[in-house]
């Protein structure tokens, strides 16, 4: 999967709630853009500027599992879908 397969199951399934805010992870500022599935299912994810993507541990909205961009992320969020691409 490529980056642009990754941006269009982010547009097609996830809404943006926050673009290119500076967001600092472990003492290092980071350009990047959060992503949510769905405001009740508690699916977030935040895309860094090399395309790299993490699903956020929602409770603390910290830093979750790198999914390895992109293909981990294909397989996490099918897996989360049952399977599919919404």
């Amino acid at each position: 999967m490529e980056s642009s397969d990754l941006r269009r199951i982010l547009r097609d399934n996830f809404t943006k709630f926050s673009d290119g805010d500076y967001h600092s992870f472990w003492g290092k500022p980071c350009h990047a853009t959060w992503w949510v599935h769905n405001i009740f299912d508690g699916f977030k994810v935040i895309v860094f500027d090399d395309d790299s993507v993490y699903q956020l541990n929602t409770e603390a909205e910290t830093m979750g599992i790198e999914l390895k961009t992109p293909r981990a992320f294909k397989r996490r969020f099918t897996s989360f879908t049952g399977g599919h691409l919404l």
